[in-house]
Formats: C-alpha cells, structure tokens, sequence
C-alpha cells in the first residue's frame, strides 16, 4: 500500500464531517490492484485529501489504511473521526 497527501490535505480530511471514498481497478500500476481516493466535504466543495494504491480489495487493507490515516491523525495532534462517509454513493455512516 502507498499512500499520498500533503500535511494540508491531511488537515482538510481531519477537520472534516463528511468524506468521500472511490476506488477504480482499471487503471492501476503493476502491482497494485486499486487505486483509492479519499475527498472531503468542506465549504460545500469536495478537496481531494488521499490518493492511494492497494495491492487488494480486502476488508483487512481497507482496515489497515484507516488506522494509519487515525494514527496520521494523532502525530498532528488531531482526532479522525469519519462521522459520514459515502463510497460510490452509498453512504456508510
């Protein structure tokens, strides 16, 4: 897994209420089988936040991606708290 977003970014997905998550599988790397993104809602326009590249579509790699996002979370003296999150139009939370 590679996972990219500036301190900013990272800041805007963090103070966000609402977050945005897609994936596509046809136009990955070799080696990866999903690139991933993650946008927040924030004055009412979308920011892309997290761009990724997952070796599998697993529950456990979604699950791992998350904790280091909560644990990015920490060493900037912020919480990540997903109070809404949508993924290809279903919302999740």
């Amino acid at each position: 897994m590679l996972l990219f977003g500036s301190v900013t970014q990272l800041e805007i997905l963090f103070d966000s209420s609402t977050i945005l998550m897609d994936g596509t599988f046809s136009t990955t790397p070799p080696f990866f089988d999903q690139v991933f993104t993650i946008h927040a809602l924030k004055y009412e326009t979308s920011f892309p936040c997290i761009f990724g590249v997952l070796p599998d579509r697993k529950r456990t790699t979604y699950q791992h991606l998350f904790k280091i996002l909560k644990g990015l979370a920490v060493s900037i003296v912020t919480i990540f708290d997903r109070r809404n999150a949508c993924a290809d139009g279903t919302t999740l939370y």
